[in-house]
């Protein structure tokens, strides 16, 4: 089982997976792996490991506020 990661601990640096992004966001893991197929999202890939910079989310989200 995963464990849980406290969003309060991660640093705007800190590379998380789209697990961590989707509950930061409060959408469905599915939710975002369609917004990183459609490069909405900014995403870093390593060898086939796709990693999201937390920092990079949050002003992502914060530009998508209405």
């Amino acid at each position: 089982m995963a464990r849980l990661i406290d969003l309060n601990e991660i640093s705007d640096r800190d590379f998380v997976d789209k697990g961590v992004v989707a509950r930061c966001l409060g959408l469905s893991v599915r939710t975002v792996e369609t917004l990183t197929s459609k490069r909405e999202l900014p995403v870093y890939k390593f060898g086939s490991s796709v990693r999201y910079r937390f920092g990079e989310i949050l002003e992502w989200a914060e530009q998508k506020r209405l």
